[in-house]
């Protein structure tokens, strides 16, 4: 199995699964048994089942509903009990809104993309408009007096490159078809031999060794000129593969200039009218003028539906991440480094989605003040459309919102800094806290525009960049997993050691039990919701072509379709690196990393060796062991 997307994801919540467990059992408890203790382990265990158990997530309408029914079992003890058990039930009653905050997330995405596809649209027709008014403009201004000539001199030309062309077409597959022929010649005469060589064989069989030995040498020379033969027709035909190409090139020379003097013929016949017939032109290029103008405009106020669905599901999830942050601080009394991770975590994915609903409100802004003709980086749109002042100020309005969504990113990022550096930690631990810390800070400082390195986001702007994403994807399609680890950014030899257990564990199920550890999890956990996540394929079907990079100085993202979230990059000692979505957090749970990877290389080498023979067996091994070993991280914190 290549280590892709899957692997990184497994690695994550096997760890983020193995401190939840560990933190709700810590807090409630192990020999007392109350009904808000029930709830809250009840409520642990279905969540860790739905986002922790397996490499792949269960579907989203799954995992909300999990976080709903959560949400409900621990309410009650986090709002009713007291010390502990309410510290657990409140941490996990944050992570069920932390979890909750995905929906409309997702919701802001969809409502997104078709947002985009109006804006495209919206291109589309302003260019429409523009087209229309210059037309008319022109034919205002009609004088047919030199244009006929000129026309007619152009069609001469036209006919004669489409008569060139046309030759130039019949040439190319003459030489296709007659390499072809030789081909086909030459793989035939190879067949032949091969057909002779087997024959010669057989009869070696049948003779005696001395005999045997001498029509094998004559058997192996008709074959060694099968081969050459082949090999010949094989290279002739990839010389015609080489030259076809060029057939279907001549074909659409050909057919542009067909279109161009088509397009010539209509103007002729324009030419020809009199000057009232051109007015007429001037007033039908200026109704579809018109037009294009009231359906761009009837697309704003399509975008401007979906950007309100956008909003809409933004406040949603502004809401709940907000939620989860102010839950987890009511747990700081009795769980204030859990309560103050949980916290952190919620301000800083609560500053991300000010910051890419800031983005997206600048990409809004921006299209509006350029059909409003109110950006002075781009060319002013002639004539002016009809509402270009209606666009202009609802340009400008976008763009304050998206400098009061930079500021409230501003504010949770510095929220979430202060939340997890006022985390107790000593040594190693504290250290990471610290570079998580300044890794916020600097992604305030981003938000506030200070120092922001804007870059070109439509193709590659680094060659090594390029190079990297494409050694990525080839190795994944090739699973090679060593390799693609060497691309990653592993913060600890902790994580590093993890992420190749996982694979390990993953390629001894699939070659002894026919099935990947994740399929197994996914079948084997309770609920069956670790079925249906997205296609783990997807990385390894890729191509370099079809990555949208954005580079922002030493960082970098890159999207796809198919691919379900964005692969991020950052540059190391001046090497890009694929980085592992929540890194830094599992480096922070660096000694539990060394035991659950110990737990995954016992499981494979017992599938390895016959011990374990079913994903049943397997999945229970893996619980048993995974609750030994933090129930040996618990007495080991006493």
């Amino acid at each position: 199995m290549a280590m892709r997307e899957r692997d990184v994801l497994t690695a994550r919540r096997v760890v983020r699964a193995a401190g939840l467990i560990l933190g709700v059992l810590t807090l409630v408890g192990c020999d007392r048994e109350s009904d808000a203790a029930k709830a809250v382990r009840s409520g642990a265990t279905e969540l860790v089942a739905t986002t922790g158990g397996g490499a792949a997530p269960a579907s989203p309408s799954v995992r909300d509903a999990t976080f709903k029914s959560v949400s409900s079992k621990v309410t009650t003890p986090a709002t009713e009990s007291s010390g502990s058990e309410q510290a657990a039930a409140l941490l996990l009653l944050s992570e069920s809104q932390f979890g909750q905050a995905a929906a409309p997330a997702q919701a802001i995405v969809e409502a997104e993309r078709k947002a985009r596809s109006a804006m495209a649209t919206i291109g589309t027709l302003l260019d429409l408009w523009s087209t229309h008014s210059a037309v008319a403009d022109v034919a205002e201004s009609f004088d047919p007096s030199a244009r006929l000539s000129e026309i007619a001199k152009a069609k001469e030309e036209i006919d004669a490159q489409a008569a060139q062309a046309g030759v130039e077409q019949q040439q190319i597959e003459a030489r296709v078809n007659a390499l072809r022929t030789q081909a086909g010649e030459k793989l035939q005469a190879a067949a032949s031999r091969q057909a002779e060589y087997e024959a010669i064989m057989a009869r070696a069989l049948r003779v005696s060794a001395t005999q045997a030995a001498e029509l094998v040498r004559e058997a192996n020379a008709i074959r060694r000129q099968g081969d050459a033969l082949r090999l010949a027709g094989e290279t002739i035909n990839a010389d015609a593969d080489a030259i076809a190409p060029l057939i279907e090139e001549a074909q659409l020379r050909v057919a542009q200039l067909r279109n161009q003097k088509a397009d010539l013929e209509r103007q002729e016949a324009e030419l020809r009218q009199r000057r009232e017939a051109a007015q007429q032109r001037a007033s039908e290029a200026r109704t579809a003028a018109t037009v294009a103008a009231n359906q761009l405009d009837e697309y704003v106020t399509a975008l401007n539906n979906y950007r309100d669905e956008a909003k809409d599901a933004y406040s949603r999830a502004v809401e709940l991440y907000g939620k989860s942050a102010s839950t987890a601080q009511r747990a700081n009394s009795d769980s204030p480094a859990m309560a103050r991770m949980a916290q952190g975590g919620a301000q800083h994915a609560l500053a991300q989605l000010h910051v890419q609903r800031a983005q997206d409100l600048k990409v809004y802004a921006t299209l509006l003040e350029t059909i409003g003709n109110a950006n002075p980086k781009a060319p002013a749109v002639q004539p002016p459309l009809p509402y270009a002042s209606k666009y202009a100020q609802a340009g400008k309005a976008a763009r304050e919102e998206a400098a009061e969504m930079l500021a409230a990113a501003a504010a949770a990022y510095d929220n979430a800094k202060t939340a997890f550096e006022s985390v107790r930690a000593q040594g190693e631990t504290k250290d990471r806290l610290t570079a998580l810390g300044a890794a916020l800070e600097r992604a305030k400082e981003k938000a506030e525009g200070k120092g922001l390195d804007e870059a070109a986001a439509a193709r590659v702007g680094d060659a090594a960049l390029a190079e990297t994403i494409n050694n990525i994807l080839v190795a994944s399609r090739e699973r090679r997993n060593a390799d693609v680890i060497g691309y990653m950014h592993l913060p600890t030899p902790e994580v590093k050691n993890l992420m190749e257990a996982v694979v390990r564990l993953d390629e001894a199920c699939l070659s002894k039990l026919g099935k990947r550890f994740q399929e197994i999890a996914a079948s084997g956990m309770p609920m069956g919701s670790m079925g249906g996540g997205f296609d783990a394929g997807a990385l390894g079907n890729l191509t370099l072509d079809a990555m949208n990079v954005t580079i922002t100085g030493g960082s970098a993202t890159a999207t796809a379709e198919g691919l379900p979230t964005p692969l991020e990059f950052v540059k190391v000692d001046g090497t890009w690196k694929l980085k592992i979505p929540g890194g830094e957090m599992m480096a922070m749970a660096g000694p539990m990393l060394g035991p659950i990877g110990g737990v995954m290389d016992e499981l494979a080498a017992a599938v390895s060796d016959g011990s374990i023979t079913t994903g049943e067996d397997l999945m229970q091994r893996f619980q048993t062991r995974l609750q030994e070993v933090m129930m040996n991280s618990m007495q080991g914190e006493k």
